[in-house]
């Protein structure tokens, strides 16, 4: 009796992992080499996924088995397109989508069932004139054909001209929906049109604000979007000609209120190197977080963080923390100086924790380039190769840069002037208060001479632990790996997924999750794209 028991605990502790595994589907192949797609999310047991190229636009539909069931053509889409965003419910999504013709941007909207089928016909949201620099100069408007010919010639491009005229931000619980649209009719000003919706698509507010930014050299955050229907991002200035940002300033728009909220952050002698911004809905706050220089110094000393309290609207926090010589020995990846290591560290994401706490990460990004041997700072996941934000902010300035989703190309990529590393991640658990409970280190090694879409790594919760999801060499062999945060703030190595096939190269950073125990994740399938279903 007691040996059986034994057994069923030993097979109950086993079954998890002998339960997972991962299905392929078969390659997606277009002549025209570019594949732009998005994994939308699971419906009555279908996995939707958006397809984009050149050639044709649809929706496919995997069965459990990642088999092709249906691929659902989109007629009313146009042919060029120049943005699509995605907002799921638990049964029907909504299909956000952008094009330009002349000098006019329109992004309309339309509702799809499970299966990719119309629930509403599509409906023009917005438009707004862009700026003769913006757009493809012509005195006639051209024709379908005539833009798709244009398109084809020239995407695509990281300078494009053919750029989203507006960002489509959604609350965490999906109930509320933003398109700001910004444009800068003069270079200190900033007009700022905001259209928030709920999730039936009915539109709850409508506003056109205006900014004044002094300074050519303001920077943006990211902007986040809050259950209440609350706007916040940030704006940094420089200090002269100097690098890093010696001023930083809140700025809320309200729901409710046709004016912005300017609340300036206490930075006393510091530099910032970068902000970025997270609303807690649980905690009715907002995070910032951003790495800083100290006084005279030329190497990262720090972590600041600021907590604002939305119901108050004051500060309940803020922080200056020093990273100490023991992190930095456990961060570093190469044998740099330990003052050093962490200015090739980017702040990546923000995650709120049930208790009060939250979490920072960052990752060491780097670059050797061919025509030196010398690593130098370089973001290729963002695409920058600044810490700093230096471009000004214009009208498509808020869209976010590493959206899920990427225009795939089998044979060119923008980051071929030498080998881009993205290494080790730095987990900073920070308390209610902004002081550092605890340093982790995630110890990885990837990098890539032609492409950065493998690049880098995904946060996802299967079976309801938090997993840290990466590319890892094993043996030559690329495979995926995760990390799980335990809830005591500890990290374990998961055994290595078993079906991983060596033909198949994950790409983890657009990775989704579709259900409690089931991931999409996108991989290169001998140049072609395809995807894989991992389930536990």
């Amino acid at each position: 009796m007691t040996r059986t028991l034994m057994l069923i605990i030993f097979l109950s502790f086993m079954c998890p992992t002998w339960a997972q595994r991962i299905r392929y589907s078969d390659p997606e192949y277009d002549p025209n080499r570019f594949i732009n797609f998005e994994i939308i999310g699971r419906f009555d047991g279908m996995i939707n996924i958006f397809l984009n190229s050149p050639s044709q636009t649809s929706i496919n539909l995997y069965d459990n088995n990642m088999v092709l069931a249906e691929r659902v053509q989109l007629p009313f889409l146009p042919l060029v397109l120049t943005h699509v965003d995605f907002v799921s419910t638990a049964d029907r999504y909504i299909i956000f989508y952008q094009q330009v013709k002349a000098n006019t941007a329109y992004i309309n909207v339309a509702v799809l069932n499970g299966r990719g089928r119309l629930i509403s016909p599509p409906v023009l949201l917005d438009s707004t004139i862009l700026s003769a620099s913006t757009i493809v100069s012509s005195q006639n408007t051209p024709t379908d054909q005539e833009w798709n010919a244009i398109i084809a010639n020239s995407f695509p491009s990281e300078k494009s001209q053919f750029v989203p005229a507006y960002a489509v931000l959604k609350s965490d619980d999906r109930k509320k929906i933003m398109l700001l649209q910004a444009s800068r009719p003069k270079q200190d000003e900033y007009r700022l049109k905001t259209i928030l919706l709920d999730n039936n698509l009915l539109v709850l507010e409508k506003d056109t604000l205006r900014y004044v930014a002094p300074g050519r050299d303001a920077a943006f955050t990211d902007l986040t979007l809050d259950n209440e229907g609350d706007l916040s991002f940030a704006r940094s200035l420089r200090n002269g000609s100097e690098d890093g940002f010696k001023q930083a300033t809140l700025i809320q728009k309200i729901h409710g209120e046709d004016s912005l909220h300017y609340i300036d952050l206490p930075l006393g002698d510091v530099t910032l190197d970068g902000l970025k911004i997270r609303a807690d809905n649980v905690h009715q706050r907002i995070i910032l977080s951003s790495f800083y220089y100290g006084p005279g110094k030329y190497n990262i000393t720090g972590l600041y963080s600021l907590l604002w309290d939305k119901k108050r609207q004051q500060q309940s926090a803020s922080s200056f923390i020093p990273i100490s010589e023991n992190i930095r020995l456990e961060a570093r990846s190469n044998f740099d100086a330990p003052e050093r290591v962490i200015n090739d560290f980017y702040l990546r994401q923000i995650y709120p924790l049930n208790d009060g706490g939250y979490l920072v990460m960052a990752e060491l990004c780097s670059t050797y380039s061919r025509f030196s041997a010398l690593r130098k700072r370089s973001d290729p996941i963002s695409g920058s190769g600044s810490r700093i934000f230096t471009p000004p902010l214009s009208y498509w300035q808020f869209i976010p840069r590493d959206k899920a989703g990427l225009w795939f190309d089998r044979t060119r990529s923008p980051y071929l002037t030498g080998e881009q590393y993205t290494d080790n991640i730095l987990l900073l658990f920070l308390d209610s208060k902004g002081s550092l409970n605890s340093a982790k280190v995630i110890h990885k090694s990837e990098f890539d001479q032609t492409e950065n879409m493998t690049l880098s790594y995904q946060v996802c919760s299967p079976q309801g632990i938090q997993r840290v999801y990466f590319n890892e060499l094993t043996k030559g062999i690329s495979v995926l790996q995760s990390i799980s945060i335990g809830t005591d703030l500890s990290l374990r190595e998961d055994p290595i997924m078993h079906d991983q096939n060596k033909n198949h190269k994950f790409m983890p950073r657009y990775m989704k999750q579709v259900g409690p125990n089931s991931l999409v994740i996108p991989c290169l399938d001998r140049k072609s794209l395809a995807f894989a279903l991992v389930e536990y």
